[in-house]
């Protein structure tokens, strides 16, 4: 069950002693701190005996283990960050660890492995879009939860992920004083493998599956805790299996309010049957989508990032979504070779080296499309009902895009007189890439023109846009 107070936004402080794997029996009193997403041990001491010998060099240690206030503990890849050294007291050291598991022991990176993962999105509720459903009024001695509330069936989503299977689950804790009944009750993710993974692999789905709910509501979330169990073997009747809470070095991350259905993109009843492929193709295509996906979310949602990057950065999701289609070709590769060698041959032998191996890098891919003409052909592929969301005039538009493209990567004069360098034009065009980007990474998900015209309405970084028309 939950702990609703541990999320990656609590912060907390334990004091206790810790060692090292390999040297179990040197224990160093210290106190680990968490807050605002940073791992830190103050140690009352050090693990180096002559690290105050050396004091500009930072110690890198894979694992730390630690028992503080009745907890295990396990800090993994730490690194000094501080010094110093005391002549009336005991000399000190600071070090920051990138994960720290909170309920177990680890020895060595070979034995963090994990059968399951309880993973906490923000706004999570708010897409699923139920709550516990109300009975009747129980009697005074009646003090059960259950008998007051029916918590809704978990949702076991029938997609494989890399042979592990999503539940979508319901969670809460209760307090009953007198007649009233105070709950806290959150949706989780149950990601359930059918054999011991490690621990990056569970890092890697969380983190896509904060991208996945992030893309299907159009504002950004993150993730609020994660759980992993350790499997015991065997199990026998006395054993159960061991959970610990992760903690990841990260970017804080509060969400400033709660979502109401109008202000997603999709909820989760609009999408229920279709969610398991979702998940499907989203896993299946996970480097293409979500490298798109996190470059296109980077544009819309961070506003501190100057507008020439963001259109850059859309471009670069643009060609990311294509190619993961399949290349465009001028010509097949086996057909291009002959020419390539013709070409290669005649380079001058008396050429810098650096300058044959840059030329022959580029023939080496001439038989791809230009960005132009990649441009001009996905613009075609785009279903009629949804070209004029992007464009008016597709063949101008992709000449535009390509001719401000080259601009920003070569900086030419005879460039710049093509180019889009107004800042608040180079605006508006980047978020018609936008507009752009989301109809493919809809599409890729399945989802028709007309639903994807509703689901970019409804979404408040494009909305406005979408009242804007095209200018080209």
């Amino acid at each position: 069950m939950i702990d609703f107070e541990k999320s990656w936004n609590h912060s907390f402080s334990v004091t206790g002693h810790w060692w090292l794997p390999e040297n179990a029996e040197i224990k160093i009193p210290g106190t680990l701190n968490y807050e605002n997403g940073q791992i830190r041990v103050e140690l009352l001491g050090s693990f180096d005996p002559n690290t105050f010998l050396r004091a500009m060099e930072s110690a890198n240690l894979s694992i730390i283990n630690g028992r503080a206030q009745g907890r295990l503990l396990t800090l993994l890849d730490c690194r000094t960050v501080s010094k110093h050294t005391h002549s009336e007291s005991a000399d000190t050291s600071t070090l920051d660890a990138r994960i720290a598991f909170d309920g177990v022991i680890f020895t060595n990176t070979d034995s963090m492995q994990f059968t399951e993962a309880t993973i906490r999105l923000h706004h999570l509720e708010a897409w699923v879009q139920d709550d516990p459903v109300i009975r009747n009024t129980p009697s005074d001695t009646d003090r059960s939860f259950s008998r007051t509330y029916t918590l809704p069936d978990d949702r076991l989503v029938p997609s494989q992920i890399d042979d592990s299977y999503l539940t979508i689950s319901s969670q809460y804790q209760s307090l009953r004083s007198g007649r009233e009944d105070f709950f806290n009750y959150q949706n989780v993710l149950f990601l359930r493998t059918a054999a011991p993974r490690d621990l990056q692999w569970f890092l890697d789905k969380a983190n896509s599956l904060s991208s996945l709910l992030s893309f299907l509501i159009g504002q950004q979330t993150g993730i609020s805790h994660l759980n992993l169990e350790v499997p015991i073997e065997p199990l026998d009747a006395h054993s159960y299996p061991r959970y610990c809470r992760v903690y990841v070095r990260h970017w804080p991350f509060e969400p400033k309010k709660e979502l109401g259905v109008f202000g997603m993109r999709y909820c989760y009843p609009m999408i229920t049957e279709r969610f398991p492929n979702v998940v499907d193709k989203w896993f299946s295509r996970s480097d293409q989508l979500r490298t798109a996906f996190e470059l296109v979310a980077g544009a819309q949602l961070d506003k501190d990032i100057p507008v020439r990057f963001q259109f850059l950065n859309l471009i670069h999701a643009l060609e990311c979504l294509d190619r993961a289609n399949g290349n465009r070709f001028y010509i097949s590769e086996d057909a291009y070779q002959p020419f390539r060698r013709v070409m290669s041959n005649a380079i001058p032998s008396d050429l810098d080296d650096g300058h044959k191996e840059s030329l022959k890098t580029k023939l080496k891919y001439g038989y791809e499309v230009s960005l132009r003409n990649r441009l001009s052909k996905m613009l075609s592929e785009l279903p009629v009902e949804l070209l004029p969301l992007v464009c008016l005039d597709p063949k101008q538009f992709a000449n535009l895009i390509a001719d401000t493209r080259n601009y920003f990567s070569h900086y030419t004069a005879e460039l710049k007189a093509k180019a889009v360098t107004d800042t608040q034009k180079l605006y508006w065009l980047a978020q018609r890439l936008s507009i752009w980007c989301t109809c493919l990474l809809l599409r890729e998900m399945s989802f028709s023109p007309a639903e994807i015209a509703a689901g970019m309405e409804r979404c408040r970084q494009l909305h406005w846009t979408l009242q804007k028309p095209p200018e080209c």
